[in-house]
């Protein structure tokens, strides 16, 4: 996916020829007094999550892949912490 940035002057006096590059897949940064403020992308085909992550637009977990399948204890002996929101739910 290109990428490139324009000020909003330009993105006013060009929207129709910017639209066509976004339909062309690049995405389009728009800045006003230097300042990234949106983003034009296309909707069609969303970008595959390796582009986001490549563009520094999200970030990989770094904890756990799966979330454990035991619920959690409270500190201390007693009840998990499911058993106190089932009890609350009666």
């Amino acid at each position: 996916m290109k990428k490139a940035t324009i000020g909003i002057r330009e993105l006013k006096d060009m929207a129709s020829s910017i639209i066509d590059r976004v339909e062309g897949g690049e995405a389009i940064t728009v800045t006003k007094n230097g300042r990234p403020v949106a983003r034009i992308v296309s909707t069609g085909t969303p970008p595959h999550l390796s582009a986001l992550i490549a563009d520094g637009t999200v970030r990989p977990p770094r904890g756990p892949r799966y979330l454990p399948t035991r619920p959690a204890k409270l500190r201390g002996p007693g009840k998990s912490a499911a058993e106190y929101v089932s009890e609350g739910r009666r």
